[in-house]
C-alpha cells in the first residue's frame, strides 16, 4: 500500500511539472508538441486519440479547430507561412518565427493564441501588410502573466502584433534597426517592456496616442538604442502615456518624449514609479523636436539621472518641463555629464510635494506651484548652467505660489560684465518663507555663482554701528559669491518681511549687513520699509563685498524692541495647537523700582503667540516689568524685571508658569498642552474673573450680537462656549497678581483694528 501511494504521488508531481496539458481534458484530434521542431513537420506533433497521445499524421492549421499546445521545454519554429488557431504556448515553451519579408508569416484566426511561454518574432519584417504576425477577426493574441514576446525583427517597416498583455507579461525588443515605428501595434496597453537594440540606426517613434488607453502597467527598461539614435514615445500625434512602474534608462540609450517638428503637438508622460537613468553615452531628454511642441514629464516617484546628456531642443521657455508631483517627499538626483540645447532642465514642483535634492541641480526655468524644494550644501539648487565659458539662464523663476519656496541654499549663475542684474530668491526654511532679491554688478564675464540662504535664528553677534539701535533676533540671510568667478563690484538687496519679524514701524526699518562669523560690526545699508507688519525693504547704500556676508533687518529708532511670546488661554485651547487668529494685545513697561508705567504699546501676536513691540522712551540697561493686557484676559506681569540690551529684549511667557509674577495665592497662569497661558475671562477688566463678567457675554449671546471684548475664545462669535471660561476661572478665584505697590487696575479695551472696541477710563 505504501508503494502504491508513492506511485500516485510521483504521477501527480509529474503531472504538475508537465504543465496544464496533462491535467486538462484533451479532445480527440488535439495537438501537442513532442520536442523541438518545425511547425510544418509531422514529427513535431502528437494527436490525442481518446486514450493516449500518438504520432500525428498532419500538422496543426486553421482548417481544424483542434486545440494546439506547445509544452514546456519545446521550441516550435515557423519558417514558412502558416495559418493557425486555438494555440497555447505553455510556460517554458516557445514558438519562434524565423521568416523573411515574404515567407514565414503567421496568420492567427478564430480562437487565437495564448502565450504563457515565449513568442519569438525574428527575421525581417515585411514592408507592407500582411506583416509577420497577422490577426484575423475575431482572433485574439493573449500574452499571459508569464508570457514573453521577443521582438527581434529588422527591416525598414516594423509591425508589432496587437495583443492583450496580461499583468506580468513582457515585451522584449531587440532587433530594431532602421524602422521608425510599430505601425498600429505601438499604441497598446503593455505591461513590462525591455528595449535593447544595439544595431538601431534611426529614431524610433512609439506612437502612443491621446487618451487614458495609453498605458504601460509595469516597468520600462531601455538599455541600448544604438550609438546615435533614440526612442521617442510619441511621433506626430498628441497624447498622454502613463507608466505605472519604473522607467530605467541605462548604458548607450537615448530617450525623449517626442521629436516632431510640428508646432501643435502636446505630449505628456506620467511616471508613477521611479526614474533611474544611469547612462554612459546616452541621453535623457525632454524634447528633441525642432518645433514649438509641448512636452511634459510628470514624475510621481524618485528621479535619478547620472551620466550622459540632458537636452531640450524646444526653445519655448514655458512649454516643456519636468513636473514633480509625488504627494509627500520626493528625491531628485541630476548629475548628467553635460547639458545641451536651450533651456534643458525646466522643473515645476506641484502643491503637496517636497522635493529633496540629492545632488547639485542646475535648473533653467523654475515653477514653484505650491511645493517645496529642499536643498543643502553641496546639493544646491542652481539657476542656470555653464560649459565653463558661457552661461545659459533660461527663464529664471517664473511662478511662485504662496507657501512654495526653496528650503535651503539657492544659487544663480551669472556671466556678464558691467550693468546691473537682479536675481530673485524665493527661499525659506522650516515652514517660513521670506524672499530676498540681489541686484549686482561684476567686473567681467567670467561665470560667477551667487548663493542665498535663509536662517530662522538670531544672527551671529556683531557690534551695532552708530545709526543702528538693534537688529532682528529671529532670522537673517546669508548671501555669498562662489570662488573663481568675476569680481563683485556693487550691490543692493531687497528683503521681504512678515508677521513674526517684529516690524511695527516701517519708517525706522533698515537693512543691516555684517560678517557671517560674528565679532565684527553691523553696517546700516539704509532703506525704508514699505508697510507694517508685512512688506519689503530695499537697501539704499550700496555694498561692495559679498565675502562672508549676512543681511538682516535693523532699526534706527531711539527705542527698543521687545520680542514677546504669549498665549491667551481660551483662544489657545480653542485653536488646538495655536490661537485661531492673530490677536492685538497691549504691553506696558513698568519701572522696576517705582512700578509706575513707563510706556505702553499695542501690537499683534501671531497665531503662535509671537509679536514685537517697539518702545521709544525706554533705555538700554534699565530694568522693567513686562505687563500683558487684552480685552478678555487677566493682566499678567513678568516674574521679574528685565533690561534691554542693544535695543532688544526677548521674553517668553509660555515656557512655564514661573515666567509670570505670583503673590503665592495660586498659579499665575494656566497650563494647556504644555504651554503656560494667560488666564481668560476678565471681560469687564476689573482685574478679576467674577460673576460681573457674565453680563456682557450674556447680552451678546441672547441678542446674537458681537463685541470683541465678549468673544473670550476668539472663534468670532459670542456663545455659551465663552461662559465656560468665565465660570471655570470664577470658581478658581482667578485674579491679577502684581508686585506690592503696583498701580491700581487700568481698564483699557482700546485695541487697534477692532471697530467695536470700547474705551474706558482709569478705574
Amino acid at each position: 500500500m505504501k508503494k502504491l501511494r508513492l506511485l500516485f504521488l510521483s504521477l501527480f508531481i509529474i503531472g504538475l511539472l508537465s504543465g496544464p496539458t496533462l491535467l486538462a481534458a484533451a479532445s480527440i484530434g488535439d495537438f501537442q508538441s513532442t520536442g523541438n521542431g518545425d511547425w510544418g513537420s509531422t514529427t513535431t506533433w502528437q494527436n490525442w486519440n481518446g486514450s493516449s497521445w500518438v504520432p500525428a499524421s498532419t500538422t496543426p492549421s486553421s482548417l481544424s479547430a483542434a486545440a494546439v499546445t506547445i509544452l514546456s521545454g519545446h521550441t516550435v519554429t515557423i519558417s514558412v507561412s502558416v495559418s493557425i488557431r486555438n494555440v497555447t504556448i505553455n510556460l517554458g515553451g516557445k514558438v519562434a518565427i524565423t521568416g523573411t519579408a515574404t515567407t514565414g508569416l503567421l496568420t492567427v484566426t478564430d480562437e487565437g493564441m495564448t502565450v504563457n511561454g515565449s513568442l519569438d518574432i525574428n527575421g525581417t519584417s515585411p514592408s507592407a501588410a500582411p506583416y509577420t504576425v497577422t490577426m484575423t477577426t475575431p482572433a485574439v493574441l493573449t500574452i499571459g502573466s508569464t508570457g514573453v514576446v521577443n521582438y527581434n525583427q529588422g527591416g525598414t517597416t516594423n509591425a508589432l502584433p496587437i495583443a492583450t498583455w496580461s499583468t506580468g507579461s513582457t515585451l522584449n525588443v531587440t532587433g530594431i534597426v532602421s524602422a521608425t515605428s510599430f505601425k498600429a501595434g505601438g499604441a497598446q496597453k503593455f505591461y513590462n517592456v525591455n528595449w535593447t537594440c544595439p544595431s538601431q540606426t534611426g529614431n524610433f517613434g512609439w506612437s502612443f496616442k491621446t487618451g487614458s488607453d495609453s498605458v504601460i502597467y509595469g516597468t520600462v527598461t531601455i538599455s541600448n538604442t544604438g550609438a546615435s539614435s533614440r526612442v521617442q514615445f510619441f511621433a506626430t500625434n498628441s497624447g498622454h502615456l502613463r507608466i505605472m512602474g519604473n522607467l530605467n534608462v541605462t548604458g548607450t540609450a537615448a530617450v525623449a518624449i517626442s521629436g516632431t517638428s510640428s508646432t501643435s503637438i502636446i505630449d505628456t508622460i506620467s511616471i508613477y514609479g521611479n526614474v533611474n537613468a544611469n547612462l554612459t553615452t546616452g541621453n535623457f531628454s525632454l524634447s528633441r523636436g525642432s518645433g514649438a511642441n509641448i512636452n511634459i514629464w510628470n514624475f510621481y516617484g524618485d528621479v535619478t539621472v547620472t551620466g550622459g546628456t540632458m537636452q531640450n531642443s524646444n526653445p519655448t521657455t514655458d512649454s516643456c518641463k519636468f513636473v514633480f508631483k509625488k504627494p509627500g517627499t520626493q528625491n531628485l538626483t541630476l548629475s548628467p555629464t553635460s547639458l545641451s540645447g536651450s533651456n534643458p532642465i525646466p522643473i515645476e514642483v506641484a502643491s503637496g510635494t517636497t522635493l529633496t535634492l540629492l545632488s547639485p541641480v542646475h535648473v533653467s526655468t523654475l515653477f514653484l506651484s505650491g511645493g517645496v524644494i529642499v536643498s543643502s550644501i553641496p546639493d544646491t539648487l542652481v539657476m542656470g548652467y555653464t560649459n565653463g565659458t558661457t552661461v545659459s539662464l533660461g527663464g529664471g523663476v517664473r511662478t511662485t505660489v504662496p507657501g512654495s519656496y526653496v528650503n535651503g541654499p539657492m544659487a544663480y549663475l551669472y556671466a556678464t560684465a558691467g550693468g546691473t542684474t537682479t536675481k530673485d530668491y524665493p527661499i525659506g526654511k522650516g515652514g517660513t518663507y521670506r524672499s530676498i532679491s540681489l541686484s549686482l554688478t561684476q567686473t567681467d564675464a567670467t561665470p560667477s555663482t551667487y548663493t542665498a540662504e535663509l536662517f530662522n535664528a538670531a544672527p551671529p553677534s556683531n557690534t551695532l554701528s552708530g545709526s543702528l539701535t538693534n537688529v532682528s533676533t529671529v532670522r537673517y540671510f546669508k548671501v555669498s559669491e562662489g570662488s573663481g568667478g568675476s569680481g563683485f563690484t556693487a550691490g543692493t538687496v531687497k528683503i521681504g518681511y512678515d508677521i513674526g519679524d517684529g516690524v511695527n514701524n516701517a519708517t525706522n526699518l533698515r537693512v543691516a549687513q555684517g560678517p557671517s562669523a560674528g565679532g565684527g560690526s553691523w553696517v546700516d545699508l539704509g532703506g525704508t520699509g514699505s508697510a507694517s507688519p508685512t512688506g519689503t525693504i530695499t537697501s539704499t547704500n550700496p555694498f561692495a563685498s559679498l565675502t562672508n556676508t549676512i543681511f538682516t533687518l535693523g532699526n534706527v529708532s531711539n527705542g527698543c524692541t521687545l520680542n514677546l511670546t504669549a498665549l491667551l488661554e481660551a483662544m489657545y485651547v480653542s485653536g488646538g495647537s495655536s490661537m485661531p487668529n492673530p490677536v492685538d494685545v497691549t504691553v506696558e513697561l513698568h519701572d522696576a523700582s517705582t512700578l509706575a508705567i513707563v510706556e505702553s504699546r499695542t501690537a499683534t501676536l501671531s497665531t503662535a503667540g509671537v509679536g514685537s513691540f517697539l518702545f521709544t522712551t525706554v533705555t538700554n540697561g534699565t530694568p522693567y516689568y513686562i505687563v500683558v493686557k487684552s480685552p478678555t484676559t487677566v493682566e499678567a506681569w513678568s516674574a521679574a524685571a528685565h533690561s534691554f540690551t542693544s535695543g532688544a529684549l526677548s521674553y517668553d511667557f509660555t515656557s512655564g508658569v514661573g515666567q509670570a509674577y505670583t503673590d503665592g495665592s495660586m498659579d499665575p497662569m494656566g497650563i494647556h498642552g504644555g504651554k503656560a497661558c494667560i488666564y481668560s475671562g476678565d471681560v469687564n477688566q476689573d482685574g478679576q474673573v467674577t460673576s460681573d463678567d457674565f453680563t456682557g457675554v450674556d447680552n451678546d449671546n441672547a441678542n446674537f450680537d458681537y463685541h470683541i471684548q465678549n468673544d473670550v475664545n476668539g472663534d468670532g462669535q459670542v456663545t455659551s462656549d465663552d461662559f465656560t471660561w468665565i465660570d471655570n476661572n470664577n470658581s478658581n478665584f482667578v485674579a491679577r497678581q502684581v508686585p506690592p505697590g503696583a498701580p491700581s487696575h487700568l481698564v483699557n479695551r482700546s485695541v487697534k483694528n477692532h471697530p467695536l472696541q470700547i474705551k474706558s477710563s482709569v478705574k
